[in-house]
């Protein structure tokens, strides 16, 4: 788990220092900055990119409620929100968002769509070596 988010991170890191080359720093924070592994491999990263990596102390990364807080806030002073129901409304409105996008996604991150498994295995069998008429006997009689 932590070399696929230090992989992650790492491209992140990247894709920040190519659009803006003055990027400095690298900020770790939240729970995966209490993580002494997690730290680690991302210092490394830090380091690979040329960036100094910032994180608060541990005991001030284990609770994500004052991040999402800072989040509304920003995105309050953004004018990124909205109304909210009306009383007549709010009984029955419930909204889902179990993501907020930071901004918009990087065309480098989106992948092709994975091909259906159907497909897959059509291919491995189209792979497979053929079978002689005396293997197919044998796996008959067994």
């Amino acid at each position: 788990a932590v070399d696929h988010l230090c992989e992650r991170a790492g491209r992140a890191a990247e894709w920040a220092v190519d659009m803006e080359p003055a990027t400095a720093c690298m900020v770790v924070a939240g729970g995966v900055a209490a993580n002494q592994a997690v730290r680690q491999g991302l210092q490394e990263v830090a380091e690979m990119n040329g960036l100094e990596m910032r994180c608060p102390p541990p005991r001030l990364c284990v609770d994500n409620g004052v991040m999402v807080a800072w989040a509304g806030v920003e995105r309050l002073k953004l004018g990124l929100f909205e109304e909210p129901p009306s009383e007549a409304k709010a009984e029955h409105f419930v909204e889902i968002r179990p993501r907020w996008p930071i901004g918009n996604r990087d065309p480098r991150s989106q992948q092709a769509p994975a091909p259906k498994r159907a497909a897959k295995q059509q291919k491995r069998k189209a792979e497979a070596p053929a079978e002689t008429p005396a293997a197919a006997k044998s796996q008959k009689q067994a």
